[in-house]
């Protein structure tokens, strides 16, 4: 009995695609303004009703249910585009490609590295070697730590035979080659 309703089913679906598909894709193309794309919408909406079924109702409530699901899967496909555009002109400077994703995974670890490695330093080390990493000089971070200028050179050289020992030499030389 199952098979028979699915079989059924599957039929109606199939005299309802014939008898609407062209109209409806005209009607998602004057919406779009895309043939292609209107076309896969009311594929898209064809296979929804082939996996959920035809709705229940009369020739002319189908026929509305159908124009109306196309309609609003037309706004919502125009919707995509415009969050699409958008995404696409605020990356226009720096395009994401494959290239600028790796970069920036490999900039994550990078940071993660040196800031766990920082972190294991003594209290008041890790305190100079943070403030030397975003640009501050000797005197400043003296100022800004309230030490002497020789306190922080001392832990500043502490810092650095600390954080070459345990930093791979490449990230080392990356991070602290001004600073040696």
């Amino acid at each position: 009995m199952l098979q028979k309703k699915e079989k059924k089913d599957s039929d109606s679906c199939t005299r309802v695609f014939e008898k609407y598909y062209r109209e409806l894709a005209y009607f998602a193309f004057r919406i779009l303004k895309d043939r292609d794309a209107g076309e896969d919408v009311v594929q898209d909406m064809f296979v929804m009703l082939f996996e959920k079924g035809l709705p229940e109702g009369d020739g002319e409530a189908l026929k509305s249910y159908l124009y109306v699901t196309v309609r609003n899967r037309c706004l919502d496909y125009l919707k995509h585009l415009k969050v699409v555009e958008k995404y696409q002109v605020e990356n226009a400077e720096g395009e994401t490609s494959e290239e600028s994703i790796l970069a920036s995974l490999i900039e994550t670890e990078v940071l993660s590295i040196l800031k766990r490695e920082i972190d294991a330093l003594p209290k008041e080390c890790a305190k100079v070697m943070r403030l030397l990493l975003v640009g501050y000089n000797s005197v400043e971070i003296a100022q800004e730590l309230h030490v002497e200028p020789s306190t922080v050179r001392a832990q500043k050289q502490r810092g650095l035979v600390l954080l070459k020992k345990t930093l791979p030499r490449n990230i080392f030389l990356f991070f602290f080659k001004r600073i040696l």
